[in-house]
């Protein structure tokens, strides 16, 4: 089972707590199961916060936090293809004015991603 998670028209650079900044996702979870984004720091591959879940059959903006800098990656769990991150910090680290990506997890569990040349 999957998400239907569409990144489009992101925000970004709004500073957050404790050296983080949010980024306001716009997801869509067509699975009859929640989803999770989580969030890893690429040095130690550590969980960075708690995951945000997103309820199933939902279309919401989600606003996450992120760490500042290039160091982190944007996981969405179950992911029954497996693709590993969807979302990479270096990706994003220069956009001020909103990111542009789409990702999709589908009701069988294919998780896939989506952008234009430029994400900023």
């Amino acid at each position: 089972m999957f998400v239907s998670l569409s990144v489009l028209g992101c925000a970004a650079g709004t500073a957050g707590p404790g050296g983080q900044r949010q980024l306001t996702l716009q997801f869509r979870n067509d699975s009859s199961e929640e989803a999770h984004i989580l969030i890893t720091r690429l040095s130690d591959n550590a969980m960075v916060g708690s995951p945000t879940v997103i309820p199933p059959n939902t279309r919401n903006p989600v606003t996450i936090a992120v760490p500042e800098g290039d160091d982190w990656a944007l996981y969405v769990e179950p992911s029954l293809s497996d693709m590993g991150p969807m979302l990479f910090g270096s990706e994003v680290s220069g956009c001020r004015n909103g990111i542009a990506v789409a990702i999709t997890v589908d009701s069988s569990g294919n998780a896939t991603r989506s952008s234009p040349a430029r994400i900023c």
